[in-house]
């Protein structure tokens, strides 16, 4: 035995679901644009260099970080890669 208010509200509920999903589905997909004059391979290491291996609490130590191909040759870095 359905009852028509319960009926009225499941169809709207299943209305309202249907929108979100298919508004979610057409929705534009944020892009990332990537600069378009990038030389050279695209870096896939990361070589970091650490100036003191130990260190006591409270000291500081400079930390270098090189970008790497997948021979370990350096690779320029642009600046704007994602």
């Amino acid at each position: 035995m359905y009852y028509p208010i319960v009926l009225r509200f499941l169809k709207a509920s299943l209305l309202i679901l249907l929108l979100l999903c298919f508004g979610g589905l057409i929705a534009p997909s944020p892009t990332i644009t990537v600069s378009s004059h990038v030389a050279g391979p695209a870096p896939l290491r990361l070589g970091l260099t650490v100036a003191n291996n130990t260190l006591r609490p409270g000291q500081t130590t400079k930390v270098t970080a090189q970008f790497l191909d997948g021979n370990y040759n350096p690779v320029p870095n642009d600046g704007t890669r994602m």
